[in-house]
């Protein structure tokens, strides 16, 4: 078994291995977009693309039963209003992995989940395109399960709105491996084997696919195929976006007794429970007027309404579409100025268009949201990886001279208080000299964590803080551990390559072995 020997009552894996198409394909998904929904693209994909060829040996030469499993990176990202979600970031190793083994089970699971044309299961169909490195189609599906409600809404007088407890987190693994067994009995083996690999990158807790990850969608979505046929089987219409569910009937007493027949066999059968403060059945004039059609709501759709104008397309909540070809041009700025006004008048955040915008404005570095955001780090936390997605592009010299005082400030808001808030400042922050030129700046990405202090002392060639660091790289994470070994490039070739050369002589993972090999040779 991954990281130790069988334990009693575990099952021996039979063979299975990863090939080469699966894992360029998971090359290729995150060299175009991300390895995670929530963090920094780890630098050490730089690394394994310079040896690729070694990590496909690697990889290939062995049963998925020998591949390393290191437990992920996980932090606690703040919701819209309150509340948080635990997010994960995968070592860069088991990220190639775990997307490889998606890209192996995705067809067929796409294959057993409701036809796209009945419009029950809404949310990211497959639709594989392998040299753009793209899981799914163009549209995540939203506006066609917002779209389905209130077609559903007219013709019947109750709704049934439920959703399931921090799903996620939850799903329970055997559950996933009984999924893909089913979908195509030739996958049985490796279906195996996916539960055995999410069991070693959970410590061998049996519940929970990291969140994140695309390869979690494809995984997810599988899990609520039999839940779609339950619902049908008694003889109700639904329509459902991830684990968020919809339920119409002529009848408020019908859909009570569906709803304990669906908690039972959640529990039952997947171990999963529904949120009871989001669950109720309740008229479908309320739905519409609660759901679709408040005065808040109708006032967002609105300006989605207007924005998909602007690019002729919207995803809600898709933080994996980066795609210049999307878009058919700079978008108005005195329009996009209006929908920002309108987003932060708002008393919670709406993430579909908050991150839209700011994708747009990326795109082609559109400035002119820049008075309305920096002020507003506290409201816009729960989107802060698409907030530093954008300053990133739109940062020159320039930039920073005009706004370094509103960027050092963002540091005395309450969001930076939070780790992942801050994790994402630092990240931006300790990226360029000026920055890290500024006094309050710099103080407070030195006195943060080791991998932001690594990038700090990148930044202003802090020699000293590397040599004091590299004596203690042994004691660090994976994750602070290749931060300084990446900062080592501040110092003299001579001193660097003699450091890294005597790290190498060390016993190393494949990762920390292929990052030292690739710093020697820059």
């Amino acid at each position: 078994m991954l990281g130790g020997h069988l334990q009693s009552g575990e099952r021996d894996q039979s063979v299975a291995r990863l090939d080469e198409t699966s894992l360029e394909f998971a090359r290729c998904h995150i060299r175009n977009f991300y390895d995670s929904d929530f963090f920094p693209k780890r630098f050490e994909f730089e690394a394994l693309w310079a040896n690729w060829a070694e990590v496909l040996d690697f990889v290939t030469s062995r049963d998925t039963s020998d591949l390393p499993a290191p437990r992920p990176r996980l932090m606690a990202a703040p919701k819209p209003g309150a509340g948080y979600r635990v997010v994960h970031q995968l070592d860069p190793i088991a990220s190639l992995i775990y997307l490889a083994m998606a890209f192996k089970v995705a067809p067929a699971l796409e294959a057993v989940r409701a036809p796209v044309d009945q419009h029950i299961a809404c949310a990211y169909r497959v639709a594989i395109d392998a040299p753009r490195g793209r899981l799914f189609g163009d549209s995540t599906g939203y506006e066609g399960f917002v779209d389905r409600c209130q077609a559903l809404a007219r013709t019947n007088p109750y709704v049934l709105v439920t959703d399931i407890a921090d799903f996620y987190n939850q799903i329970y693994l055997h559950r996933l491996q009984n999924v893909i067994a089913t979908a195509d009995a030739a996958l049985a083996e490796f279906g195996n084997a996916v539960e055995d690999y999410l069991l070693a990158l959970n410590a061998r807790v049996s519940k929970g696919i990291p969140v994140g990850p695309a390869a979690s969608i494809v995984m997810a979505e599988a899990v609520l195929n039999d839940i779609d046929q339950l619902i049908q089987n008694q003889g109700f219409t639904h329509t459902r976006y991830v684990d968020d569910i919809r339920v119409f009937s002529d009848s408020d007493s019908k859909l009570q007794g569906l709803l304990q027949e669906i908690t039972t066999y959640l529990y039952e059968h997947h171990r999963l429970t529904l949120a009871g403060h989001k669950t109720e059945v309740l008229p479908s004039e309320q739905f519409v007027e609660r759901y679709l059609q408040s005065p808040e709501i109708l006032e967002l759709q609105e300006a989605h309404s207007r924005l998909r104008g602007l690019s002729g397309r919207l995803d809600f909540y898709d933080a994996y579409v980066d795609e210049p070809w999307l878009f058919e041009g700079p978008p108005d700025p005195t329009v996009i100025q209006a929908l920002m006004a309108q987003l932060v008048a708002r008393p919670r955040l709406d993430l579909g268009l908050a991150r839209h915008i700011l994708r747009r404005c990326r795109q082609y570095r559109v400035r002119a949201i820049i008075p309305a955001l920096l002020p507003r780090l506290d409201f816009f936390a729960p989107v802060m990886p698409a907030v530093i997605l954008y300053l990133d592009r739109v940062t020159t010299d320039g930039f920073l001279d005009r706004n370094l005082g509103a960027i050092a400030a963002l540091y005395d808001s309450q969001a930076a208080k939070y780790p992942f808030v801050r994790m994402w400042l630092d990240h931006y922050c300790s990226q360029y000299r000026r920055c890290m030129a500024h006094p309050r700046i710099r103080a407070a990405v030195m006195s943060g964590s080791i991998a932001a202090q690594a990038q700090g002392a990148s930044a202003l060639k802090d020699i000293a803080w590397v040599r004091r660091h590299k004596t203690e790289v042994d004691n660090l994470g994976p994750f602070d551990r290749r931060q300084v070994l990446r900062a080592s490039l501040v110092l003299a070739r001579d001193e660097r390559t003699v450091w890294l050369r005597g790290l190498l002589r060390n016993e190393c993972t494949l990762v920390d072995r292929l990052v030292i090999t690739y710093l020697l040779a820059q």
